[in-house]
């Protein structure tokens, strides 16, 4: 699968591509290849939305109650709905996110996907343990939103995961007006640009959805000429990770993080020009997390297609391993990095880039006969349990797993959720 180096060859396309040449940056989920526009436009953020992300606002910096007791509860399925199930799963276990669908003022009244989401979260709450309620009214929320989701037949987790995530953070964009835009360009100063950047996709999507998902990834092409190195900014949230190949034996999460910030030589012939030299030359591209969200989503990127006109789809079992208790993003991420919303520990001091697991998405099976489960804890560094559509079991999160599709981590340290 070569997904990942034809999305770092759009990033290098994306630093050349001239002031208009682009639709308005885009800050969909989980693609940093998608961001095209993302290092030739560019502008500044309304002041109130500067001032609150400055501040640490959000949900990581709220004050918060003591985490409910998680809904432990199975979710029909309505007709190959385990997909939807799966995904619905990890994100009810977040206690952030159950923070902001309550949370006055973050979901409007005409925001009619997000609460339907939020009445889906309440129902499981109030539900007995390990019963199981019927998500319709979501569903129907969920196909209004995105027709992809009509019919019975089956979807994949992870776009359904974005489908829901954008869709709420459209729903609950705190901007009222489109921004404007102006050519990025290089600056001196590292941490100015990547200011910059920040508050021009906080411009287009400020929502409590992005307080918690959003990242930034920063990449640096350098001339291996002149030494003369160009960065750009990317936000994200979810991050896609190829799966490591020709091992043979069980992979660790921590290699794929490894090969998604790989450094990678690139030709002269894949068109970079450099901005000192004046024409194409030989660079070297670096990629990093300029700034950790609070939940961290990662996607192990098991499917792939083959190219060509009768293009055929496969799916990797590769065993990938995981600590359940703690993932240290230290080594992907800038030496400059910091904490997407702001410090969330005592004092104000910056937490380090620590996770725990918190919620899988899991895939069984194969293309054609597959089926979707998830694993999330109880509450936050609590028990485990196993989400089989309607059936809830205790589990244990297993490590290395075959079927480990989409993780999400949550940020050591950021506090609790009340109860809607």
């Amino acid at each position: 699968n070569d997904d990942s180096e034809r999305a770092k060859r759009e990033r290098i396309r994306a630093l050349t591509t001239p002031a208009g040449g682009e639709s308005a940056y885009s800050t969909t989920s989980s693609s940093y290849g998608r961001f095209l526009g993302g290092c030739a436009k560019a502008s500044t953020a309304g002041a109130s939305s500067s001032a609150r992300i400055a501040q640490g606002a959000g949900p990581s910096a709220a004050v918060a109650g003591a985490p409910p007791e998680s809904p432990n509860v199975g979710l029909s399925n309505l007709g190959n709905t385990c997909f939807m199930n799966s995904i619905l799963q990890c994100l009810v276990h977040l206690p952030e996110l159950v923070r902001g669908l309550r949370q006055g003022g973050e979901v409007p009244a005409g925001a009619k996907f997000t609460q339907a989401f939020a009445k889906l979260v309440k129902k499981m709450q109030a539900a007995e343990p390990r019963g199981s309620v019927t998500p319709s009214e979501f569903l129907r929320a969920a196909r209004t939103l995105d027709r992809r989701w009509l019919g019975a037949r089956q979807h994949d987790a992870q776009e359904l995961l974005n489908s829901v995530l954008d869709g709420m953070r459209k729903e609950c964009n705190r901007n009222t007006k489109k921004p404007t835009y102006k050519e990025l360009v290089n600056r001196p100063n590292l941490s100015e640009q990547a200011e910059e950047a920040w508050q021009y996709a906080r411009s287009w999507h400020d929502s409590f959805v992005d307080d918690i998902f959003m990242g930034q990834l920063v990449s640096a092409l350098e001339c291996q000429v002149c030494g003369f190195t160009s960065h750009c900014f990317d936000p994200f949230l979810d991050l896609s990770l190829p799966l490591p190949r020709g091992r043979g034996a069980a992979i660790h999460v921590t290699d794929c993080l490894g090969k998604f910030t790989a450094e990678e030589d690139l030709a002269n012939t894949d068109g970079y020009k450099c901005e000192r030299c004046k024409k194409s030359q030989p660079v070297r591209l670096r990629l990093c997390v300029y700034r950790y969200p609070t939940v961290l989503v990662l996607h192990l990127k098991r499917f792939s297609s083959s190219s060509g006109f009768f293009s055929s789809f496969s799916k990797t079992d590769t065993a990938v391993g995981f600590n359940a208790d703690e993932l240290d993003l230290s080594r992907y991420c800038h030496p400059d990095a910091a904490p997407a919303t702001g410090p969330s520990s005592p004092a104000g001091t910056t937490p380090r880039p620590v996770y725990e697991l918190i919620g899988v998405s899991q895939h069984s099976g194969t293309m054609s006969g597959g089926h979707y489960t998830a694993l999330a804890r109880g509450d936050p560094g609590g028990k485990w349990f196993s989400f089989n559509d309607s059936m809830v079991t205790p589990a244990e999160a297993t490590s290395p797993s075959s079927s480990a599709y989409v993780l999400f981590f949550r940020l050591k340290g950021a506090p609790g959720a009340a109860a809607l």
